[in-house]
C-alpha cells in the first residue's frame, strides 16, 4: 500500500547523506550526557564504568566534534580487531551498495536499511522481505536483553533515523513500482515495528487524494489514527519545535488531520452522502480547533490539490461553519465589533444585515440581549441613528420585549448622540425604563450619568451617584465614580474631573486611616470601624491613562508628571495600576505632537524619546508593535523627523517586528512627501509581498505622491500596473480619489496628452461618485482649452453633484422609537 508514495520528498532522504547534517547531529548529541557516555566513551564495551567516571562537557563547536570523532574512531580501530567491532565504519572503507555484502559484514540495522533502499538489484518485494528480516532481528536483539553500548546506540539511531529512512524507502518503492507498471506491495514493516512516522502517512494520504481515491484515503486515515494514538511520539515533527518555521508552515500533525477532513469532504460525493457534523467533530477532536481558511489554503498548496477540488472543499467547509453559527452568541459578532472599532461603517452595515438575514434563514430568533449587542456595535461605530432605528426594528418589527440590556443601549445611544434634544430624550428613556417591568441596574445609572455629563449637567450626575449610594449599596460604586470622572474628561470638564479624582483619593486616605484606628480598638468596635471605612474608590489603569492624556494634551506637564509618579507608586502595591504600554504610548504620542507644534529639533526629540524608552525599560515595559507603529507614524508625518521615523522603521524590520498596514502607509506617505518616490515604490511593493491588500486607500498614497511631484512617465506606468491588477475586482478598482490625484498631477505637469488620457480613463471607469474636487477641476481644465471633456462624463458628474445637493437638503432622521 505504501508503495504509492510520491517521489518528490527524496530531498528529505538525501539530507541524511549530507555531511553537514551528520556533523550538526553529532554536535547536538555532544551536549547530552547520556548519549555522550554511550556513544563516545573510549571504553564503549564497559558503559557502566564510563557512566561513573563521566563529567558533563559544555557544548563544543562543529570542528571540535569532527576532530574528536575521528580521533576516537581511529583509536578504536587500532585498539580492537575488526571482529570485535562488527560493522564499524573506517574512513578508508569503500561505500557498500550491495545488501548481501552489508549483511555479511555485520553492519548496523540503520546502515542495512539505508543500503537496502539503494541496492539496484532489489525489487519491491525483495526490499520489503529483507526489511522485515532486518527489523525482526533488531527486535529479537532488544527483547533478548542484550544491553551493549553498541546495541543501545544502534537502537537509538534507528528510532531517530526512521523518519528520513522511511521517506527514502518509500521513494525507492514508488520508483520501482512506476518502472514495473503494475507492481504492488503490501503494507510496510515500519508500521508493524512502530517506526511509521506521521510524515510518511501524510505522503501516502496525499497520493491517494491526488489520485481521486477519497474513500480509501479516509479508511486509511481512520486506521492510521488508531495507530498514532498508541504511538504519540510518532506524530512529533522536529520542524514544529525548532522555532524557525515560516508563516505558511503546517506541522505534520496538523497536516494529518487536514488530510482526514479533506478526504471525508471529498468522499461525500463519491458515496452520495451528506456531511455529518458529528463525524467532522470526531475528525477534528484531537486537532483542538477548527481549521482556518489560511491554513486550509496552505494545506492545498502543500499537497498540490487540484484547484477545483480545493474550492469545492472550501465551499463545503464554509457552509458547515455557517450551519454551526449561533447568532445569539457574541462571538458570532466579534468581526462586526472589530469593524465598528475601526469605524468601517459600510462594512459594519453589510455584516449586520447579512447576519440578521442568515439568522432568519436558519429560523433562529435573535434574543433581546443580541439586539442590545447590535445597538452597542452601532454606537461604537458612532452610527447613533442606526442604533436608534435598531430599537424600533427589534421592538416593533420583531416584537421583542425589551430587557434592561436593550433599554440600556437605547439610553447609551441617546447619551452619545449629538441631537439638539439629547437631554429630553435621555430623561424620556429613563422614565420609560423606570415605568417598565425592568429595573435599572448599575449599567443603567452609568449611562444616565454619562448622558448628564455630555449635556454639561455635572450636578445631576453627582446627585445620581449620591442616590445610587443611598438606594443601591450593592452596586459597584467605585466603577460609577470612575465613569463619572471619565465622562467629565470626555466631555470637556477635565479640570472638574481632576478635582473630583483628588477628592475621592483623599476620602480613600481618610478611610485607610480609620481602618488603622480600628486595629487598635476592641474586636467588635474595630470590626465596625473597618466596615464603615471600606474603600469606595479604586481607580483603574484606564482612568489613570485618561487623566494623563488630558494633562499632556493641555500642557499641564507638572500634573502629568505627578500622576505618572502616582501610577508608579500604586503599581508597587498593585501591579494592575503600574504604568502599562498604553501609558507610555500616550507619553510618546503627546511628545511627538508637542514637538511638531513647537518645531522641536530632531536632536531634542531623540533625547526625550531616549529618556522615555529608558523609563519604560526601568519599569519592565517593552515597546510592542502597536507602540512602535505609533512612534513611526508620528515621526514619519513630521518633515523634521521623517528621517528618524525611517530609522525606527528599519529597526522594526531588523527586530522582525510585525509591520502593519498603518506602519507601511505612514512611511510611504513620508517618502512621497519628501519626493523620495523610488523608495516609496519599493516600500509599496514590499507591503504587497507582506500581505497588504491592493486597495485604493493603499495605492492612492503613490498617486498622491506623483500628484505633488509630477512625473508623467512613472505615473502612467504605475496607473497601468494598478489597472491591470485590479481589473474585474470592484473593491480594488481606482476610485474618485485616484482620479483626483491623477488629474491634479496631470494639470501640474502641463502635459495635454496626459490630461486627455486621465479624462478619458475617468470616462471609461464610470465612477459612482466624483467627490467635491473633480467637478471643479474638470471645469477648469476644459475652460483653459487643454482638453475636451466627453459629454457622457459631464452628465454623470452633474447627476452626482445634484444627488449630493438633494441629500444635504433632506432633514435629519429623528429617533424612530418616538
Amino acid at each position: 500500500m505504501l508503495s504509492r508514495f510520491l517521489a518528490s520528498s527524496r530531498r528529505t532522504a538525501l539530507a541524511v547523506q549530507n555531511k553537514a547534517y551528520v556533523y550538526a547531529t553529532l554536535r547536538k548529541r555532544a551536549t547530552l550526557k547520556t548519549t555522550y557516555k554511550r556513544f563516545y566513551s573510549e571504553d564503549t564495551r564497559n558503559a557502566d564504568e564510563a557512566d561513573s567516571n563521566f563529567e558533563e562537557e559544555k557544548p563544543v563547536s562543529t570542528e571540535t566534534v569532527k576532530r574528536n570523532y575521528y580521533e576516537r574512531r581511529n583509536a578504536n580501530d587500532n585498539r580492537y580487531n575488526r571482529e570485535d567491532r562488527p560493522g564499524y565504519y573506517r574512513e578508508n572503507r569503500e561505500k557498500i551498495t550491495d545488501f548481501a555484502e552489508a549483511q555479511e559484514k555485520g553492519l548496523s540495522t540503520t546502515s542495512l536499511i539505508g543500503i537496502l533502499t539503494s541496492d539496484p538489484t532489489m525489487g519491491p518485494t525483495e526490499i520489503l522481505d529483507n526489511l522485515e528480516m532486518v527489523l525482526a532481528a533488531n527486535e529479537e536483539r532488544k527483547q533478548s536483553g542484550e544491553n551493549s553500548a553498541y546495541a543501545y546506540k544502534d537502537s537509538y539511531r534507528l528510532v531517530n533515523a526512521s523518519v528520513p529512512l522511511g521517506h527514502k524507502l518509500f521513494s525507492r518503492l514508488h520508483q520501482l513500482n512506476s518502472e514495473d507498471k503494475g507492481g504492488n506491495v503490501q503494507d510496510s514493516s515500519f508500521t508493524k515495528y512502530k517506526l511509521l512516522h506521521v510524515s510518511h502517512m501524510n505522503r501516502y494520504l496525499q497520493c491517494l487524494i491526488n489520485e481521486g481515491q477519497f474513500s480509501r484515503a479516509l479508511s486509511t486515515w481512520i486506521n492510521a489514527l488508531d495507530y498514532f494514538k498508541g504511538q504519540p511520539e510518532r506524530m512529533v515533527d522536529f520542524r514544529e519545535t525548532n522555532g524557525h518555521t515560516p508563516k505558511s508552515f503546517i506541522g505534520s500533525t496538523e497536516q494529518f488531520f487536514y488530510s482526514g477532513l479533506v478526504s471525508y469532504i471529498l468522499s461525500l460525493e463519491e458515496n452520495k452522502s451528506k456531511l455529518d457534523p458529528d463525524f467532522v467533530e470526531l475528525i477534528l477532536k484531537d486537532l483542538g480547533s477548527d481549521p482556518s481558511f489560511s491554513s486550509l489554503s496552505n494545506f492545498f498548496r502543500l499537497t498540490h490539490l487540484d484547484s477545483k477540488l480545493a474550492n469545492h472543499v472550501k465551499y463545503i467547509w464554509m457552509n458547515y461553519l455557517r450551519s454551526k453559527i449561533d447568532y445569539n452568541n457574541k462571538a458570532s459578532w466579534a468581526n462586526v465589533l472589530t469593524a465598528a472599532k475601526e469605524n468601517k461603517t459600510a462594512k459594519v452595515e453589510d455584516l449586520i444585515t447579512n447576519n440578521i438575514a442568515n439568522a432568519e434563514k436558519k429560523g433562529q430568533a435573535l434574543t433581546s440581549e443580541t439586539w442590545a449587542h447590535i445597538m452597542l456595535i452601532y454606537t461604537v461605530d458612532k452610527n447613533y441613528t442606526k442604533a436608534l432605528s435598531t430599537w424600533k426594528m427589534a421592538t416593533q418589527d420583531y416584537k421583542i420585549t425589551p430587557t434592561v440590556a436593550l433599554w440600556n443601549q437605547l439610553l447609551l445611544a441617546n447619551a452619545r448622540s449629538s441631537s439638539a434634544n439629547r437631554l429630553l430624550r435621555i430623561e424620556s428613556v429613563w422614565k420609560l425604563l423606570k415605568n417598565s417591568d425592568c429595573k435599572p441596574n448599575a449599567e443603567s445609572y452609568r449611562y444616565l450619568m454619562e448622558g448628564y455629563s455630555a449635556c454639561g449637567l455635572l450636578s445631576k450626575s453627582m446627585k445620581t451617584l449620591e442616590k445610587v449610594e443611598e438606594e443601591h449599596p450593592e452596586f459597584p460604586v467605585s466603577g460609577l465614580k470612575e465613569q463619572l470622572i471619565s465622562g467629565m474628561i470626555e466631555n470637556g470638564f477635565g479640570k472638574e474631573a481632576d478635582q473630583l479624582f483628588k477628592l475621592y483619593n483623599k476620602e480613600n486616605l481618610l478611610a485607610e486611616a480609620e481602618r488603622k484606628n480600628g486595629d487598635g480598638a476592641d474586636a467588635e468596635k474595630g470590626a465596625q470601624i473597618k466596615a464603615d471605612a471600606t474603600e469606595k474608590f479604586k481607580p483603574s489603569i484606564v482612568l489613570y491613562n485618561k487623566l494623563l492624556h488630558y494633562f499632556l494634551k493641555n500642557d499641564r506637564f507638572d500634573s502629568a508628571t505627578e500622576i505618572l509618579n502616582d501610577m508608579i507608586e500604586a503599581g508597587k502595591k498593585d501591579k494592575s495600576l503600574a504604568p502599562d504600554i498604553a501609558t507610555w504610548t500616550t507619553v510618546v504620542d503627546m511628545l511627538m505632537k508637542q514637538a511638531k507644534k513647537i518645531g522641536a529639533s530632531e536632536e531634542f526629540i531623540t533625547n526625550e524619546l531616549s529618556k522615555i524608552l529608558q523609563a519604560m525599560r526601568d519599569n519592565n515595559i517593552r515597546l510592542n508593535e502597536q507602540a512602535m507603529t505609533m512612534i513611526v507614524t508620528n515621526l514619519s508625518r513630521n518633515p523634521r523627523t521623517a528621517e528618524l521615523g525611517w530609522q525606527f522603521f528599519l529597526t522594526m524590520k531588523k527586530a522582525s517586528k510585525r509591520l502593519s498596514t498603518v506602519t507601511y502607509t505612514s512611511v510611504i506617505y513620508s517618502e512621497c512627501l519628501g519626493n523620495r518616490m523610488d523608495r516609496a515604490l519599493e516600500l509599496f511593493t514590499e507591503g504587497l509581498e507582506e500581505g497588504i491588500k491592493l486597495r485604493p486607500q493603499y495605492y492612492n498614497l503613490i498617486f498622491k505622491g506623483f500628484s505633488d511631484h509630477p512625473n508623467v512617465e512613472s505615473t502612467m506606468k504605475f496607473y497601468k500596473f494598478i489597472n491591470m491588477k485590479t481589473k474585474g475586482k470592484p473593491d480594488e478598482v481606482p476610485n474618485f480619489f485616484t482620479f483626483y490625484y491623477l488629474l491634479r498631477g496631470a494639470m501640474f505637469s502641463g502635459d495635454k496628452k496626459f490630461v486627455q488620457f486621465v479624462v478619458d480613463e475617468m470616462d471609461k471607469s464610470e465612477l459612482k461618485h466624483y467627490g467635491k474636487m473633480i467637478p471643479g477641476l474638470l471645469e477648469e481644465v476644459e475652460g483653459t482649452g487643454m482638453v475636451t471633456v466627453p459629454e457622457s462624463l459631464k452628465k454623470r458628474v452633474e447627476e452626482d453633484v445634484n444627488f449630493e445637493k438633494k441629500r444635504k437638503q433632506q432633514p435629519k432622521e429623528k429617533a424612530r422609537y418616538e
